[in-house]
C-alpha cells in the first residue's frame, strides 16, 4: 500500500535528509525495515518513518519543536486510520478552523477522512504519533472479530461528512503491548517480519475493539446516545445536558471530552450538520432543515453550516 496522504508544514523547510538506518537518537521507536526521512524546519525537526505492506501502510512521526507547528495533510481517497498518540498532544481541525478532535498522550482511536485537506496542530515540545491504514478487503475478511469497526466502515461509505471517528481508548494492556511490538527492533528476515507485522496489526484491531465494547457501558456513551436521539431539540446545551444526567457542567464536559475528544455541544453540532447534509441530499429546503436539526432560526443555522463545511447552504443546494 502507498501513503494515503500528502503533507505540508507551516514552518519553513531548511533541509530534508534520508534517515533510513541512521535515525536521530531522540526517536522513541525505531521501526525495523522502515524507510525514514529527517526534515529540519525553522520550528524544529520532524522524523518520518514509514512501512508499506501489501495489507497495511504504517507511518510514524517524531516531532521536536521549539515553536508551535501546523502540519497540513491532504487525503487522496476515503481512508480509515487507526491512530495512536504515543507522546504529546495533537489537535485536528478543518482548514476553516472547525475542531475535529484533540488527542492526548497514550490514546488511540479509529477515524475516517474523506478526500480533502485537514490540519494537525502541535504545541512546542516533543510529540510522537503513529497511524496505520488497512486494506479494506483484508479487514472485511474477519468481520466477526471487530463488528463495531466493520459497522463504522460501512456507515462512512454512505456518509456525506468529511470525517468521523470512534471513541478514544487509552494505550494500555493489550493495545499498548501490540503498539510497542509493532515498533520493536528485530533481527528476523524482512519477508517473515512483514507477515508478523500484519498479524500484529490484526491483534491491535481486536484489542481496540475489546476496549470499545468496555467503553460502550460508560456514562459518556449514554450522553452520546441521548444527543443522537435528540439533536432536533433547539434548547439543548451543556447546561441542559448536565441537568438531564444529574451532574455538573464541568464533569459532563470533562468525561465526554475524555472519551470523544470534544465537548458534548461540539459533538451535537457534528450530528446536526450530518443530518442537515442528509436532508439537503433529499431536496429538503433550508427553511425546513434548520428546524429539523435543532436551530431556532435559519440565520444561526446557515452561520454554523458555513463554519462547519466552509460554504453556505445556498451553495450546496
Amino acid at each position: 500500500m502507498e501513503s494515503p496522504i500528502r503533507t505540508c508544514y507551516s514552518s519553513e523547510t531548511i533541509s530534508v535528509e534520508n534517515a533510513t538506518g541512521r535515525l536521530p537518537k531522540n526517536c522513541l521507536f525505531p521501526i525495523s525495515y522502515a524507510d525514514a526521512e529527517l526534515t529540519r524546519l525553522s520550528a524544529g525537526t520532524v522524523v518520518r518513518q514509514y512501512v508499506s505492506n501489501y495489507h497495511f501502510y504504517m507511518e510514524m512521526y517524531d516531532l521536536n519543536l521549539h515553536i508551535p507547528l501546523i502540519l497540513s495533510y491532504t487525503v487522496e481517497h476515503p481512508t480509515m486510520f487507526l491512530f495512536g498518540m504515543l507522546k504529546g498532544v495533537v489537535k485536528f481541525t478543518t482548514v476553516n478552523g472547525q475542531i475535529i478532535t484533540e488527542t492526548n498522550e497514550n490514546t488511540c482511536y479509529a477515524a475516517t477522512n474523506k478526500p480533502g485537506q485537514y490540519l494537525s496542530h502541535f504545541f512546542t515540545g516533543s510529540h510522537c504519533l503513529l497511524y496505520i491504514v488497512f486494506k479494506e478487503d483484508w479487514l472485511k475478511r474477519s468481520p466477526e472479530r471487530y463488528p463495531l469497526l466493520i459497522d463504522f466502515l460501512q456507515k462512512i461509505e454512505t456518509d456525506d461528512l468529511l470525517y468521523a471517528f470512534m471513541p478514544q481508548c487509552p494505550i494500555t494492556g493489550h493495545i499498548k503491548e501490540t503498539f510497542y511490538n509493532l515498533c520493536k527492533p528485530t533481527i528476523i528476515e524482512k519477508e517473515i517480519f512483514e507477515d508478523i507485522q500484519a498479524i500484529r496489526c490484526k491483534y491491535l484491531l481486536i484489542a481496540y475493539h475489546a476496549a470499545l465494547i468496555y467503553k460502550s457501558n460508560l456514562p459518556a456513551y449514554r450522553v452520546k446516545d441521548f444527543l443522537d436521539a435528540n439533536y432536533g431539540n433547539s434548547e439543548l446545551s451543556n447546561e441542559k445536558l448536565a441537568d438531564e444526567f444529574n451532574t455538573t457542567k464541568k464533569t459532563l464536559i470533562r468525561t465526554f471530552k475524555t472519551e470523544f475528544g470534544i465537548s458534548p455541544y461540539a459533538y451535537l453540532i457534528n450530528v446536526r450538520m450530518k443530518q442537515a447534509m442528509q436532508l439537503f441530499n433529499n431536496n429538503v429546503s433550508v427553511s425546513m432543515t434548520y428546524q429539523q436539526v435543532g436551530y431556532a432560526d435559519s440565520r444561526s443555522f446557515s452561520k454554523q453550516f458555513k463554519i462547519f463545511f466552509g460554504y453556505p447552504p445556498s451553495e450546496y443546494q
